[in-house]
């Protein structure tokens, strides 16, 4: 699979992330919502050797069960695909707190949306992740599904894991990282990853997640 391909593909998951558990730098979504009232904001970058995106990712804590986001993504190099793609709007629904959740994810404006269920389960500092979802277009027969599965484990204030992801035909994207978190309200992260087809056009995500208090 082609390196924009790829690209495209993680900026429609961008909205999934569950930010809440620190699921940063992978793309494979997590179980649990943002706290009612707060706010969590990540920042996050995407790098190829002929391209590089950005996205902005903004969640409010509606309930103990459900959260919302926004999110915007923007082209910034090679020049000529410069621009700012179409904002995304999404909802995360706590199924079983902790251990199951359902997200929908939507462009604004577009006739297509994802949906995305996710089981998490911890064991002391290990932890596991699994998703399956797809994006569905209005009009369309067929859905494009997708699947990951993410396992971390937790050392201090850092958090390292490993990603594999893939469609309904077959696996198509690895990734290893992880995160640091400098304070309760604040981390960083990284990760480096590549797709099965394009030659090693290798990819690396930096990124930020910011929890700010919420409002009593």
């Amino acid at each position: 699979m082609h390196a924009r391909t790829i690209a495209a593909s993680l900026l429609v998951t961008g909205t999934l992330l569950a930010t809440s558990s620190q699921a940063r730098p992978f793309r494979t979504d997590a179980a649990g919502t943002t706290a009612p009232s707060a706010v969590e904001i990540e920042a996050g970058s995407d790098w190829w050797t002929d391209q590089a995106s950005f996205g902005l990712n903004i969640k409010q804590g509606i309930t103990q069960r459900l959260d919302l986001g926004f999110y915007i993504p923007y082209a910034a190099f090679p020049d000529s695909t410069r621009a700012f793609g179409n904002a995304k709007v999404s909802a995360k629904f706590d199924l079983v707190p902790s251990l199951a959740s359902v997200a929908f994810t939507s462009q604004l404006g577009g006739s297509s949306y994802v949906l995305n269920g996710a089981l998490t389960k911890a064991w002391g500092p290990f932890k596991a992740s699994a998703d399956l979802g797809g994006q569905f277009v209005a009009g369309a027969r067929d859905a494009d599904l997708s699947w990951g599965l993410n396992p971390s484990y937790a050392v201090g204030p850092a958090t390292l894991g490993a990603e594999l992801r893939g469609n309904q035909h077959e696996a198509n994207w690895w990734q290893v990282g992880g995160s640091v978190k400098l304070a309760d309200w604040v981390a960083v992260d990284a990760g480096l990853g590549d797709d099965f087809h394009d030659g090693n056009n290798w990819h690396v995500a930096t990124g930020i997640w910011i929890a700010l208090p919420a409002i009593r």
